[in-house]
């Protein structure tokens, strides 16, 4: 049986999105390579780098222009997603359990996030969808929210706790 002041884990497990996305990379990787080499040994006077029947179309340039762009736009977010850049802490599943039985019946509540920041403190965070009753959101965090996510954080009363509500655009 767990404990309800159990310490929160200092790094968090991949996401299977990112074993995915590199398993993908890894597979098309090793077999284009291994056609190269193939390809090189079966035929000798066969030039495997050979873009000449590609560019002697006019808009093929344009076109591996715009899929290059595209594939590094495309590369440089997964990466900014899996170093996890402006994420602060670990992700809290007692604590966010704990917020979204608080907040349960509400309408217009999308999302909810509790993350330990080492032993500093708590973020809370709450986002709306347009329409939610906001006064509510804000008294039930403030009344019930916060103190029960600090109990089960394992907290005391005056462990600080940072609340973000973010309504999103229609």
């Amino acid at each position: 049986m767990r404990s309800v002041g159990m310490q929160v884990p200092e790094k968090m497990r991949t996401p299977y999105g990112d074993r995915l996305g590199l398993a993908a990379v890894g597979v098309v990787l090793v077999t284009g390579g291994n056609y190269v080499l193939f390809a090189s040994d079966a035929r000798g006077d066969y030039k495997i780098g050979e873009l000449a029947a590609f560019t002697a179309h006019p808009w093929a340039r344009s076109v591996a222009a715009a899929l290059v762009v595209l594939l590094v736009f495309v590369a440089a977010r997964w990466l900014v997603c899996s170093l996890g850049l402006g994420k602060d802490g670990v992700r809290h599943g007692y604590g966010t359990a704990t917020l979204a039985m608080v907040l349960k019946d509400l309408p217009g509540v999308d999302k909810i996030t509790v993350r330990a920041v080492g032993e500093e403190k708590l973020r809370i965070s709450v986002r709306c969808l347009p329409g939610a009753p906001l006064d509510e959101v804000v008294s039930r965090i403030d009344t019930e929210g916060v103190s029960r996510v600090r109990g089960a954080a394992g907290r005391d009363t005056l462990f600080p706790v940072l609340v973000t509500l973010h309504v999103r655009r229609g």
